[in-house]
């Protein structure tokens, strides 16, 4: 899952920077540089978020689940 998540920031990261060297090279004196720089903003959060995801430890989710598969077991035997 985090790993989709990963490629998943990745493509469209790839894809705002299309979009940005695009604007830069078709749209000139159309205010593109405006324009263009605030794709980059855009593709700078995108870029924080996938440090994120890269920093974040998909064994947490692992055992965030079997504690609440045991949890679930758990309050399953006190009501049967």
């Amino acid at each position: 899952m985090l790993e989709q998540c990963r490629s998943k920031v990745g493509d469209i990261i790839r894809e705002l920077e299309r979009i940005e060297q695009g604007i830069r090279g078709d749209f000139t004196g159309i205010g593109e540089k405006v324009c263009a720089d605030a794709v980059g903003e855009i593709i700078s959060k995108y870029k924080g978020i996938r440090t994120d995801l890269n920093n974040m430890d998909e064994s947490i989710f692992k055992k965030a689940g079997d504690f609440f598969e045991d949890v679930g077991d758990f309050i399953s035997g006190i009501f049967s």
